[in-house]
């Protein structure tokens, strides 16, 4: 379950999408120890079981605000929302058409060692007054969402279902930026547990759950073009193909140009923690090569 923990880490902190690190924050942690310092808490409490954090996204409307004023309004939100109960790491992402914020925290208060829980009701009672009043101040548009109603156009928020965030719009965007870089269908599935997914197999289909979510999420259901034969055949059409040439023909040399990510070491720190978790049996050999951190 850490591993998660981290991978979502390193996913969201991803300098790409941060403007190489400068969008990105925290709260009641350091960013650069969040992971360690959210371990210390859970086992400072002996809470090492079961959630190991929440996910939070904020999607704003295409074009409608500047990817440092969403990490203001982040910023806000976590400290109005988290207070000084839950170490919380956060990044504005500026790399798609549309900014996002992530919101990353510990299910495990530092203060008092008490978990977090959502209740029904939450969304509309806590989180979306606070969202509210932060898009009036910087005169973004608003939009309540009631559980149980159908949402309008145009979509603020991502959608909620029984008051937790949907993550189908996150989904895609994570499905995609992994297609594009998976050399197979096997390692197109690496690449979405590099960002916090957990996968598994079932009668032939893909399933797969968010970081903090109780449920697996089947890949079809998020869209008909995610099933395995049709994502094979968009990760063919990315890999370049050598041009068949005749025997008679001199033989070439081709380079091919691809943008592949490139992957930050293991820090001692994670070094240390996967050992452990390899020794106990509960992470396979060579564990480091799971934890590689997309820059």
């Amino acid at each position: 379950m850490a591993m998660h923990l981290a991978n979502a880490i390193s996913y969201i902190t991803d300098e790409e999408k941060t403007q190489k690190g400068s969008l990105v924050g925290s709260h009641n942690c350091n960013a650069d120890s969040a992971l360690q310092e959210m371990l210390e808490t859970k086992r400072h409490y002996g809470k090492m079981d079961k959630r190991q954090g929440y996910h939070f996204i904020i999607s704003f409307k295409k074009q409608e605000v500047r990817p440092e004023t969403a990490m203001e309004i982040t910023q806000k939100f976590v400290e109005k929302y988290f207070g000084d109960d839950f170490q919380c790491l956060y990044a504005t992402h500026d790399n798609t058409d549309h900014v996002h914020s992530h919101i990353l925290f510990n299910s495990v208060s530092w203060r008092t060692g008490k978990k977090y829980r959502y209740e029904k009701g939450d969304w509309a009672k806590e989180i979306q007054p606070i969202v509210n009043d932060l898009c009036k101040e910087y005169g973004l548009s608003i939009q309540d969402i009631e559980i149980g109603t159908k949402e309008k156009e145009p979509k603020k928020w991502d959608k909620t279902k029984q008051g937790i965030f949907r993550w189908n719009r996150q989904i895609r965007m994570d499905v995609e930026d992994s297609i594009s870089f998976a050399t197979g269908y096997g390692n197109f599935l690496k690449l979405m547990e590099l960002k916090g997914y957990e996968i598994k197999q079932q009668s032939g289909q893909t399933f797969l759950k968010p970081m903090g979510e109780k449920c697996f999420i089947r890949l079809m259901d998020i869209s008909a073009y995610y099933a395995k034969e049709l994502i094979e055949n968009q990760i063919a059409k990315v890999i370049p193909k050598e041009t068949s040439r005749s025997e008679n023909c001199t033989p070439r040399i081709i380079r091919y140009r691809k943008n592949y990510k490139k992957y930050l070491p293991p820090t001692s720190y994670q070094k240390d923690f996967f050992a452990k978790m390899y020794r106990t049996g509960q992470l396979k050999r060579k564990p480091y090569s799971q934890m590689s951190t997309p820059i």
